[in-house]
């Protein structure tokens, strides 16, 4: 995980010797964004397999300005989590996949740093509501198992990307879980009381449309 506050510094600095800067559109913006990811769990009491599980995230968009190079920006998104464990079965000479998806609706609420060509910095929380829970065997559904995870889960996440002016949104992000993934007692001999959490990559592209302005040029 990169260093956050230094890469924000760095990008501050950057974004304060362009002399453009100032014509950067100040108009809140709503849209989209639809992105894959990869999920693997993290913390001291992960076990051996824990693989990368592949997923998509996706929802809607919004971005408020404070000025020429600042803005925070909301999202209500649909985010796939988990990890994928493997086994060598001896009697078929094959390996067997276990995979735990976990469905999320997240709100990030990030600020987020724009340089006048468009490159962008971001940080902040991420709030989660756990939608479902589910095993999978070789790709099959096995069974849910949501009670086994805590409902709500509160993190963080960073990225980087481009925003153009017309709205085209192209971003890579990090998100890490700050709350132990399962519940108290939940696989008694196993996880103990988990020091486990959720981390997850994601790649994602969008559109953001001109909202209302809130001043300065556009």
């Amino acid at each position: 995980m990169p260093n956050t506050p230094l890469l924000l510094a760095l990008f501050a600095g950057l974004a304060g010797t362009q002399p453009a800067a100032a014509q950067l559109t100040r108009t809140s913006r709503v849209g989209l964004k639809l992105g894959g990811s990869l999920a693997q769990y993290r913390g001291n009491d992960t076990r051996g397999g824990n693989g990368n599980l592949g997923g998509y995230c996706g929802g809607g968009v919004l971005n408020l300005p404070l000025g020429p190079v600042f803005s925070v920006q909301s999202e209500l998104l649909y985010s796939q989590k988990g990890a994928r464990s493997q086994s060598f079965v001896l009697p078929t000479n094959q390996y067997a996949y276990g995979d735990q998806r976990l469905a999320y609706l997240e709100l990030p609420a990030l600020v987020k740093l724009r340089s006048s060509v468009g490159l962008f910095v971001e940080t902040g929380l991420t709030f989660s509501y756990l939608l479902s829970a589910r095993l999978e065997s070789n790709g099959q559904s096995v069974f849910e198992n949501r009670d086994k995870f805590k409902p709500f889960e509160l993190g963080y996440a960073a990225g980087a990307g481009f925003q153009a002016d017309n709205g085209l949104l192209l971003g890579v992000r990090y998100c890490a879980g700050l709350t132990s993934l399962f519940r108290s007692g939940a696989y008694p001999g196993l996880y103990r009381d988990a020091d486990i959490y959720t981390q997850t990559f994601q790649l994602y592209a969008g559109l953001l449309f001109r909202g209302r302005g809130t001043g300065g040029t556009e």
